[in-house]
């Protein structure tokens, strides 16, 4: 299964107590966890300082799932939750890939610490993972809330600790199930759209196999067997 995590420094898993933009190690970044716990093909797609980009990549057609979180650098570089918010909507309805092989994240929100100095950036962050609810939901996309995953972060208020890499690719409470882990819960979603393409690709061959070669509804000619693949 082909993933790609796409979004900012801590999906790229920038160690902070770095100042060259470092990385913690694959065992301490949650797109490597969750590669090692799965066996799925992930791409790091995590870029230090992205914001919320205004033109789209265009990503692989093979894509199963493309996971997004972003949002919180446009917050720390003065967009209100609104802004951040429309611009997002923009980027997502650029994307190149059907919306049910998407899942927004909501970035878990920022505490006080060096890059936070006041309460206000706090409220924006958890206004924020708010609006991204209601966009993924008003859009028809999958949606989780990592502010639900008790995140730990570093000194800076901002990026996760290793142990906070963990926590997020443990993703407990991801769903209505509140053991369920983030791995489980994406193999899940995957296993429901290759269902629901299996179940669109019997009916049309069905209706192939009903209309005849004459154009005729009905034709049943045992050499035209029309067998597919799923």
């Amino acid at each position: 299964m082909n993933v790609i995590c796409f979004g900012d420094s801590n999906t790229y898993g920038y160690d902070p107590r770095t100042w060259l933009g470092d990385r913690y190690a694959p065992d301490s970044r949650w797109a490597d966890l969750l590669a090692a716990e799965t066996g799925w093909s992930v791409c790091n797609m995590g870029v230090n300082g992205q914001q919320i980009p205004h033109t789209v990549p265009v990503f692989p057609t093979d894509t199963d799932l493309l996971i997004l979180m972003l949002g919180t650098n446009d917050l720390l570089q003065g967009k209100q939750p609104e802004q951040a918010i429309a611009q997002l909507e923009n980027f997502l309805s650029q994307i190149n890939l059907e919306r049910e092989k998407l899942l927004l994240i909501a970035p878990p929100p920022v505490t006080l610490g060096e890059w936070v100095p006041h309460q206000t950036l706090i409220d924006h962050s958890k206004q924020f993972a708010q609006c991204c609810r209601s966009l993924a939901r008003q859009m028809e996309i999958r949606f989780a809330d990592a502010g639900n995953w008790n995140i730990s972060l570093a000194y800076d208020g901002v990026h996760f600790t290793e142990q906070g890499h963990k926590a997020f690719a443990a993703g407990r409470g991801c769903s209505d199930e509140t053991n369920v882990t983030l791995a489980v819960y994406l193999l899940a979603t995957v296993l429901r759209l290759r269902q629901k393409r299996s179940r669109q690709f019997l009916s049309a061959n069905y209706a192939g196999r009903r209309q005849g070669d004459d154009g005729h509804p009905g034709s049943s000619d045992p050499g035209c067997t029309g067998a597919g693949r799923i």
